[in-house]
């Protein structure tokens, strides 16, 4: 009886959810060739003036003792403007003429679209360029966005350019080619039509529903499958003469293994009812300490005596309390600048910082911190080296572990190994 209803549950939950199951599989092969559009450090920085600090740098407002999570300073329609997220969302100042920066009007949102479109190789011109408040390829800046403007070019590569009213920033990119391959990539695989994706906790809820379901159904299968191994006959392969019917059940039950292990993993990358949700075992805000604005225009005043060549952006780097800045060329290479002047990274500097921080010692170089690379911790009384990764930019938590294995490998490892689609 208990089988019979397993049957039951099993053939009509497949014809429903196999449906789903079949276009996650189908769409995550695409997306290891495409990922969904997103603007990168790269090309952000590629988009970016030469920063000018000739004319900077004088605020009157806001108050010298604000705080904020973040500074940048970087250049908009050839004016510097300091750009910072604080409790109050993202504001931006214009340092010359010491002024917040207001909305911003079509005229300079144009400006930061062509800029942003010359620094990547956009060919074409604006064709079509207003606000909008959502739509499926800005789902995740939209809210924090507003006035959201959306700049379409007319270049070959049909390329659109999401603007950031407030500040200018550049918030999101996406060509014709990114655009058609995740309607058959990442929209069906994540559940990610806008009309769903919008509702942040009811996508949530479907997605994490589907998955749990889709584990019931292979579970289940696989339950059938191997209790049918042998029929009541007493012969192997009961459905000899059902050739579908066959290799369902074959490939079911052996093959469901590896169907679990994907469908589950996916399960637990969503942290679904508050699972494997954790600290790290350091946050950066312990590493970072605060920065004020006093600070930030303290060491703008070092950077601006002795600018590196090529200056695009500069951004806040605190590190245990002290203030630092980082000076980003065009290039990509980074200077450290403190209230002094250039500050290196030493790593027996930033060891002997740490020492009193949990009886913890550093080792290689920052990353959490605003710096180039992971910063890996360890023990003072370790025996090995490394023993601990303890720290990136958000609190880790055992959800790597399963993206992991419901990626197998990254997209960028699977577009020079063709091989891995078979896997």
């Amino acid at each position: 009886m208990i089988i019979k209803s397993l049957i039951v549950v099993h053939r009509y939950v497949g014809v429903v959810l196999g449906v789903i199951m079949t276009i996650w599989c189908l769409s995550g092969f695409v997306m290891m060739y495409q990922g969904y559009p997103a603007t990168t450090p790269d090309e952000r920085q590629a988009g970016l003036e030469t920063l000018n600090l000739t004319q900077c740098c004088v605020l009157s407002e806001p108050d010298g003792e604000a705080i904020a999570n973040a500074y940048r300073v970087e250049m908009l329609n050839g004016a510097p403007i300091l750009r910072m997220n604080g409790r109050d969302g993202a504001r931006a100042y214009d340092l010359a003429a010491s002024t917040e920066v207001g909305v911003l009007s079509e005229t300079q949102v144009r400006g930061v679209a062509e800029t942003f479109a010359a620094g990547n190789g956009i060919k074409g011109k604006v064709a079509e360029l207003g606000t909008l408040r959502i739509d499926q390829w800005s789902v995740q800046p939209a809210r924090r966005s507003q006035p959201l403007w959306r700049a379409v070019f007319d270049d070959p590569a049909q390329s659109w350019v999401y603007i950031n009213g407030t500040n200018g920033e550049v918030v999101q990119d996406a060509n014709g080619h990114e655009r058609f391959w995740n309607w058959l990539g990442a929209i069906p695989h994540w559940l990610y039509p806008l009309i769903l994706r919008e509702n942040g906790p009811l996508w949530t809820e479907v997605v994490v529903w589907s998955s749990a379901i889709g584990c019931f159904l292979v579970v289940t299968g696989m339950v059938i499958g191997f209790i049918r191994l042998r029929g009541r006959s007493g012969k192997w392969w009961p459905y000899k003469n059902r050739p579908m019917w066959m290799w369902h059940h074959v490939f079911g039950t052996f093959a469901g293994v590896l169907i679990l292990t994907w469908t589950f993993s996916g399960l637990m990358t969503m942290s679904p009812w508050g699972l494997l949700e954790s600290e790290g075992a350091i946050s950066p805000a312990d590493l970072q300490g605060s920065m004020k604005l006093a600070d930030v225009q303290t060491v703008l005043q070092q950077i601006k005596t002795d600018p590196p060549a090529d200056l695009v952006s500069v951004r806040a780097a605190p590190l245990l309390g002290s203030p630092y800045l980082i000076a980003l060329t065009r290039d990509g290479s980074e200077t450290r600048f403190g209230v002094n002047g250039r500050v290196p990274l030493e790593q027996s500097a930033l060891q002997a910082s740490l020492a009193g921080k949990g009886g913890l010692l550093a080792a290689q170089q920052a990353r959490s911190a605003g710096y180039g690379r992971r910063l890996l911790l360890w023990p003072q009384t370790a025996g090995e080296i490394p023993c601990l990764s303890a720290f990136a930019e958000r609190p880790r938590s055992h959800q790597g572990l399963f993206r992991f294995q419901h990626r197998r490998a990254s997209a960028a490892r699977g577009r020079n190994q063709p091989a891995l689609s078979l896997v």
